[in-house]
C-alpha cells in the first residue's frame, strides 16, 4: 500500500514552511517588544522610586522580567 501526501499538501510546497518562519518572526518581534516595554517601565519607576520608594520593587521586578525575556531568547 503507497502512502500519498494530500493534494492541498502537495500543492502548497514551500510555503508552508515559509509562513511558519514569518510566523517566528512575528513572534520574536513581538516578545523583544514586550521586553522594551518591561524595560522602559522598569526603567520610568526606578526614576520615580524617589519620591515612593515601594516603586523602585515594581521597577526592579520589570526589569528582570525584561532581562529573563532577553536571555531566555538568546538575544
Amino acid at each position: 500500500m503507497e502512502v500519498r501526501p494530500h493534494p492541498v499538501i502537495k500543492q502548497l510546497g514551500d510555503t508552508k514552511r515559509e509562513s511558519w518562519n514569518a510566523g517566528a518572526g512575528r513572534h520574536a518581534g513581538s516578545v523583544a517588544a514586550a521586553s522594551m516595554l518591561f524595560g522602559g517601565l522598569g526603567i520610568f519607576f526606578l526614576y520615580y522610586s524617589y519620591s515612593d520608594p515601594i516603586l523602585s520593587t515594581y521597577g526592579l521586578i520589570l526589569i528582570g522580567s525584561a532581562s529573563g525575556i532577553v536571555w531566555s531568547t538568546g538575544g
